[in-house]
């Protein structure tokens, strides 16, 4: 199984991060599995996003070490380094 690891950080854009759940991350019915979808983040515990709520994210940047695939969604502010 290929593992996909998304890495956000605040202010974490939903519809970016929620692009990249849909695509590794859900299986529809009757669908085999291809994918295993994580999320991770620098320091784990609250990411707040750019809808005004806070994703709980258990996971530190040592998922990266597993990952085939990294995506990296988008962010707010785009001028702040990663």
């Amino acid at each position: 199984m290929h593992r996909v690891v998304a890495l956000v950080r605040p202010v974490q854009s939903t519809f970016e991060l929620g692009c990249a759940a849909e695509v590794f991350g859900t299986v529809p019915p009757g669908t085999p599995r291809h994918y295993e979808f994580e999320v991770c983040t620098e320091r784990p515990g609250q990411v707040s996003t750019s809808a005004g709520y806070a994703l709980s994210v258990a996971r530190d940047l040592s998922a990266l070490d597993a990952a085939d695939t990294v995506v990296i969604p988008g962010w707010a502010p785009v001028e702040a380094p990663l």
